[in-house]
């Protein structure tokens, strides 16, 4: 049952981690749809129409978002979530990537053509990779400390459920060293648990109640051949006494 519960623990956790990495990937297809929609061209530049952050409220922040043409030259930027700049985006890769920044922070990025009001351009969304994980990863310690509380509680449960099981076995051993030839009517204590140590009992009493008997027969055998012997004996004793009291016997 311990391993089985250490298992269950182990793959939910596993499973944690990728669904973190999952929903990271999934707010960021969120947040490219609700940029194309904010994003506007006006005089020749880029700008970001209202009301950008309403439309973002039901993520409770804004991811870093910058604009690119598909030459390489940014044309728009907006800081988010702590990240101040995304490292350069690279001509020609799109699509879902991890970002190293400088101070070791770790940002999911995605990066994907995009067409504003005529101008061909390149939409990058990004957030840190522990963003929405941190989350799960929350849960997850939450877990690994509930599953390693429930199999200590359930290791503690098994000893003390075999320590009371096995109580019985204590007073069926001291008391069966007690028996012998001279006191076979001691018997073991008959407990009622309908289980096991009661059957147990009873047939350790029907096996001492069957030896009792074989040992009174076995008695009552040697006093009746006692008895048949010295009957005879005695009367012979006798009859040699007599004849040597008799005159003349030599």
């Amino acid at each position: 049952m311990g391993v089985l519960l250490l298992l269950h623990a182990a793959l939910s956790i596993a499973y944690l981690w990728s669904r973190a990495s999952a929903e990271v990937d999934r707010r960021l297809h969120i947040d490219f749809d609700v940029a194309s929609l904010s994003l506007r061209r006006a005089e020749g530049e880029f700008i970001w129409v209202e009301p950008p952050r309403r439309e973002l409220a039901a993520y409770d922040d804004l991811p870093a978002i910058d604009v690119w043409t598909p030459e390489g030259h940014e044309v728009f930027y907006i800081a988010g979530l702590g990240v101040r700049r995304l490292p350069p985006w690279q001509p020609g890769s799109t699509g879902l990537t991890t970002l190293s920044l400088r101070n070791d922070l770790k940002v999911r990025a995605l990066a994907a053509p995009l067409r504003v009001d005529g101008a061909d351009a390149i939409l990058r969304v990004a957030r840190p990779a522990h963003s929405v994980s941190d989350e799960f990863r929350s849960f997850g310690q939450a877990l690994t400390f509930a599953t390693l509380g429930s199999f200590a509680l359930l290791t503690f449960g098994a000893w003390q459920f075999a320590r009371v099981t096995m109580a019985p076995l204590g007073s069926f051993v001291a008391r069966a060293r007690t028996v012998s030839a001279g006191n076979l009517h001691e018997r073991l204590p008959v407990p009622a648990t309908g289980d096991e140590w009661q059957e147990l009992a009873v047939t350790f009493n029907a096996a001492i109640v069957r030896l009792e008997a074989a040992f009174v027969r076995l008695e009552t055998f040697s006093s009746n051949v006692a008895h048949e012997l010295r009957t005879p004996l005695t009367a012979m004793r006798a009859a040699a006494e007599v004849a040597l009291r008799s005159p003349g016997v030599d």
